[in-house]
């Protein structure tokens, strides 16, 4: 630990987010009786755009497979989170029969989509996004999209749709739907009987963006861990998707109704507690690089993540208090 964060300073420690009551054990997530992803899980990758270049996608990749704690080796201590710590607040939500969250996630299939993205519709992210169940429309999409292999259908499947900054969608609702947010998720018929969620993650497409915003915290920010601000962004929200995703894949998992309709999940309840407040999750500086981050991955790779919400502490945080064997 000392040889890897030797020139790292700790800018800042928060090991929680004190933005509530402590008395109020009535906020949080209840369970609504739906699925939970405890089976391991393959999270399969479509590419928007064709800039993508193959570091940025590695970095992409690697986050994922940092999810699973136990790829860690048990004689290395961090003094910052890891995506392993992340994940295990994740860990602390169960199914009704009491069993926890996997603990496996590894990148499954992956599909590029290299046409027509300048004028990018939901109809056409929809269309794309069914084409990749079917091998034969993958083959007769004209070089437009390309597969490692077809994605299948399964229950324990994550599908995660990232665009890059390139992609421009029209003006109205379509640019609304995916310029506003900057990550989301879509239904997606891929037969007359089959609905799939495909989850949605963005990179900022603008100078001044919000999706590159959030995670900054203070003026002291150094830069984004992995030299490219615009996929370290998108890093933080899409590993918030895979987070909602296994813990309320179908809308009956583990939900908040914040009034009005205004449903929370286990990334998005913290979200709304910072957004617009001065406290961020915490920052760590890496000086020699000088870059700021508040995770490590495998391969000592640097991140930066959004607070999930604890159940265990009813609070906001990047790694689980004290026990995180408890009960939710």
């Amino acid at each position: 630990m000392a040889g890897i964060f030797m020139v790292a300073l700790l800018f800042y420690l928060l090991p929680e987010f004190s933005c509530l009551s402590q008395d109020d054990s009535s906020y949080g997530l209840s369970y609504s009786g739906g699925k939970i992803m405890t089976q391991p899980v393959t999270v399969s990758l479509l590419w928007f755009g064709p800039q993508w270049q193959e570091s940025d996608k590695a970095i992409i990749r690697n986050a994922i497979n940092s999810l699973t704690s136990s790829k860690y080796s048990p004689v290395q201590k961090y003094e910052v989170p890891t995506l392993g710590n992340w994940w295990d607040i994740v860990r602390q939500y169960r199914d009704k029969s009491n069993s926890p969250v996997t603990d496996s996630l590894s990148v499954g299939p992956e599909c590029s989509y290299t046409g027509f993205y300048q004028n990018m519709t939901r109809e056409r992210v929809i269309e794309i996004g069914r084409t990749v169940f079917d091998g034969t429309a993958i083959d007769g999409s004209n070089g437009s999209l390309s597969c490692t292999h077809a994605f299948e259908a399964s229950e324990n499947s994550v599908y995660l749709a990232l665009f890059s900054d390139h992609v421009i969608f029209v003006e109205g609702n379509d640019l609304e739907d995916f310029i506003d947010p900057c990550s989301g998720h879509l239904p997606v018929n891929i037969s007359a009987t089959e609905v799939i969620t495909i989850a949605w993650a963005r990179a900022p497409v603008r100078e001044v963006d919000q999706c590159s915003d959030l995670l900054k915290g203070s003026s002291s920010y150094r830069g984004p861990p992995n030299g490219n601000e615009k996929v370290d962004s998108m890093v933080g929200y899409m590993l918030a998707r895979i987070a909602d995703q296994v813990t309320n894949g179908d809308g009956r998992g583990w939900i908040s109704s914040g009034g009005n309709g205004n449903t929370k999940t286990i990334s998005s309840l913290c979200t709304s507690q910072y957004e617009g407040r001065q406290s961020h999750p915490p920052l760590y500086i890496d000086a020699e690089r000088n870059v700021s981050f508040n995770a490590i991955g495998l391969n000592d790779q640097r991140y930066l993540l959004q607070y999930l919400w604890d159940q265990n502490i009813r609070n906001c945080a990047l790694k689980p208090t004290g026990n995180a064997n408890n009960k939710v």
